[in-house]
């Protein structure tokens, strides 16, 4: 089956007005955006507002399949999509604290109206095994979040006390919705205007089939033209290689327990998963006798033939089980020394 892939350079507006439900795979590295990074985000388009030109945020990849079309799997931009949203449910709640009213741009892009039940749904929602980002994130898109209730224990004289948020998410909502109150509360109209229509993404979509193939062309694609791993590091991109190929073998929540339980034993030793990884690509040239300088980790893994991820006859659970004797050799060794 061929590519089927579309692009289009789209506003903020038209990317969350559709039927499409946004979905973060539980494969994806859990939400990290921290203060410099949001504010950046702030200061980038507060800028570009006032210059009165358009502001480009980047690229979203995601996968739909056939099977389910009114769902968006981000396998590229969920840290600023997410984020995208944490800034619009803060401009939704200040409009209405200042006006009184439902925005409609606004209320559309953070909620999709389910045609069955006629129940009005978060836009994203976030499958992330390895933390509770959902849980975090859901109580703040609700259309019953009790803004009040998070100011008193979150604000102390003007400041955020972080030490008293919730979660991530509701640390950087309260970023947004305290500098768009000071810069903006004269002319939040005019912002949100700006906001809706004159920022700029480029979602790339692919579809195939099912969920699985149209994943992996994305993922393809995510590597093509997003070598520097802005989003998705080395470890991501392994860990949604293997995660394909156990839902291939219909084992997708044995992969997900065996896969925090890797991640914990790496944490435990004070490692990174891209260092077992590296100590696996050693033991593979090792097997394939190869003696030329080494490369890039993601391409060791991703392009290369002798990699058992690009290996049509590789099982996931042989891989992990690779991958954990890796982890003893590593305690043993640790221990003695």
């Amino acid at each position: 089956m061929g590519l089927q892939l579309r692009a289009e350079q789209s506003s903020v507006v038209k990317i969350f007005s559709g039927e499409a439900e946004f979905e973060i795979p539980d494969f994806q590295r859990p939400y990290s955006w921290e203060h410099s990074q949001c504010y950046q985000l702030y200061s980038d388009i507060f800028e570009m507002y006032h210059l009165r030109e358009e502001f480009f945020l980047g690229n979203i990849i995601t996968a739909k399949s056939k099977e389910k079309d009114d769902a968006l799997q981000i396998v590229d931009g969920q840290q600023r999509l997410t984020t995208l949203l944490l800034w619009i449910r803060a401009l939704d709640l200040l409009y209405r604290e200042q006006f009184n009213s439902i925005h409609g741009g606004l209320d559309k892009a953070l909620y999709k109206e389910d045609w069955e039940s006629s129940e009005f749904k978060a836009r994203l929602k976030s499958y992330i095994f390895e933390t509770d980002d959902d849980e975090n994130l859901q109580p703040i898109l609700s259309k019953n979040f009790n803004i009040k209730e998070v100011l008193k224990r979150c604000i102390k004289d003007d400041k955020i006390d972080e030490k008293k948020c919730s979660s991530k998410f509701e640390r950087n909502f309260l970023y947004f919705y305290s500098w768009t109150q000071k810069d903006f509360k004269e002319n939040i109209k005019e912002f949100i205007t700006y906001l809706l229509k004159s920022v700029m993404l480029l979602p790339i979509e692919l579809e195939a089939n099912t969920t699985e193939e149209a994943v992996s062309k994305a993922l393809r694609i995510f590597e093509t033209i997003n070598n520097r791993g802005m989003d998705l590091e080395d470890s991501d991109i392994f860990k949604s290689k293997l995660h394909i190929l156990a839902s291939k073998q219909g084992e997708k929540d044995l992969f997900i327990g065996r896969w925090i339980e890797l991640r914990e034993s790496v944490e435990s030793l004070g490692l990174k998963i891209d260092d077992i990884f590296r100590y696996y690509s050693h033991l593979i040239r090792a097997r394939e006798k190869i003696v030329s300088s080494e490369i890039n980790l993601r391409e060791f893994f991703t392009l290369k033939p002798y990699s058992p991820l690009k290996k049509s006859s590789s099982k996931y659970n042989e891989i992990l089980d690779e991958l954990y004797k890796i982890i003893e050799i590593y305690r043993f060794l640790d221990e003695i020394i």
